[in-house]
């Protein structure tokens, strides 16, 4: 009889432990007021008529239930009825369901793309809670930074810390851009050289040609801080890895990529100036990535790419893949400048399927009664043919947000 009392009160536990509370709906009405009461909010955008949302849904309410205390204040679970609330669709660009869009200080952020468990759920949270400033207690790590990356630095006095809460809000918001440190007092005095809270910005040098620059705005001033930390962090060339391709594939923008040797960093600096200097006017029309050889070298193989031909250039369309010449240099001034011009004509596509040299030119022939015919040159003939032949598949459209996950409010998205 103890052991069937013992039993049922197991079952009882496992009962109660997995009843999980709704987390509340965000209308259009309540938004701005939720923004403003937590550093970060997680937007569950769904349907009851998608099966991936219904399956998500009981997931999320768990995950929201089994925050921690500490955590309670800081962090909002919230769901969003696609069809009740079409302006919250197009106000976060939502094309699929289920989305779960981040929230960090009222500031739209990355979208979670991670694990649908309540495990994989709360790991992300408690990785996103963690201080996204590092204070540094010895100088001498200011002077070795990783020149890899870029730098927000913050060199305060003692008693700045409102200057330097200011600086975490916003590092919370740009913190997969740049790496954030700060020092105060004697451990910067050195490097203080203006007796005052200084941000510096230290560009990526070892790829790019950026200028080191002082914030000279008002510290004090979120809005101001974070627009001028974001426009030096964010990339203009988006380095693509199997963990971001996803998000990167589905804006659907075509990509100019620079396929290179992993410790090749001259030419991304290369690919940086040109994009800057001759290329700028495309932002917005394509995206620049990088792309680590290695990473995909197993796809491109198929192409008949490999390392012996980097650095390699490419447009993909996300319906072609466009190479760049091999017996051309990119790095040259104009080349990949007239190389966007031939995609944006679409003459790149054109002559994939033929091009100038489609005319099949025709040779005369005297028959031996006399008579004229004309005949196919064999040689011209051959090279229509691999002309013609249908350029390459997109290297990176399977890459997009898989269809055995999300219901597309578009179903041609891609």
């Amino acid at each position: 009889m103890k052991h069937l009392l013992l039993f049922y009160f197991l079952i009882l536990a496992f009962v109660l432990s997995t009843v999980t509370c709704d987390t509340p709906n965000l209308t259009f009405e309540n938004i701005e007021e939720v923004f403003r009461s937590r550093e970060l909010v997680l937007l569950n955008f769904h349907v009851d008529w998608c099966p991936y949302s219904r399956n998500l849904v009981p997931i999320f309410d768990n995950a929201a239930n089994n925050i921690n205390d500490q955590f309670l204040d800081r962090v909002a679970f919230l769901k969003v009825d696609g069809e009740e609330e079409p302006e919250l669709l197009e106000r976060f660009q939502v094309s699929k369901f289920p989305t779960i869009k981040v929230i960090r200080h009222g500031q739209v952020g990355k979208e979670y793309r991670g694990q649908r468990s309540v495990d994989g759920i709360l790991k992300f949270v408690f990785d996103e809670l963690v201080d996204s400033v590092k204070v540094v207690q010895d100088p001498k790590e200011f002077l070795n930074l990783d020149m890899t990356k870029r730098h927000i630095i913050g060199l305060f006095e003692e008693n700045s810390l409102v200057h330097f809460e200011n600086l975490k809000k916003v590092a919370d918001t740009q913190k997969g851009n740049c790496v954030f440190k700060a020092g105060f007092g004697k451990t910067v005095q050195e490097l203080n050289s203006r007796g005052q809270n200084v941000i510096n910005f230290i560009p990526a040098k070892a790829i790019s040609s950026q200028s080191e620059e002082i914030f000279t705005g008002n510290p004090k001033n979120f809005e101001e801080l974070n627009k001028w930390v974001k426009e030096k962090c964010e990339p203009l060339l988006l380095e693509m890895t199997f963990e971001n391709a996803e998000e990167i594939v589905e804006r659907r923008i075509p990509l100019l990529i620079l396929f290179h040797e992993r410790e090749d960093f001259e030419s991304i600096k290369k690919f940086y100036d040109i994009a800057q200097n001759e290329l700028f006017e495309d932002k917005g029309k394509l995206l620049f990535t990088t792309v680590d050889f290695d990473i995909f070298a197993h796809g491109l193989r198929h192409t008949g790419k490999y390392t012996k031909n980097l650095p390699l250039f490419a447009i993909d369309s996300m319906k072609h893949l466009y190479f760049f010449p091999d017996d051309e240099d990119p790095f040259e001034e104009g080349m990949l400048k007239g190389f966007l011009e031939k995609f944006h004509s679409e003459k790149l596509h054109y002559e994939f399927h033929g091009g100038p040299t489609s005319k099949i030119q025709k040779k005369l022939k005297i028959t031996k009664t006399g008579e004229i015919e004309t005949r196919e040159d064999n040689e011209n003939k051959q090279s229509q043919e691999e002309a013609v032949s249908a350029p390459l598949e997109s290297a990176f459209q399977k890459l997009a947000p898989s269809k055995m996950r999300y219901n597309f409010l578009q179903k041609d998205e891609l």
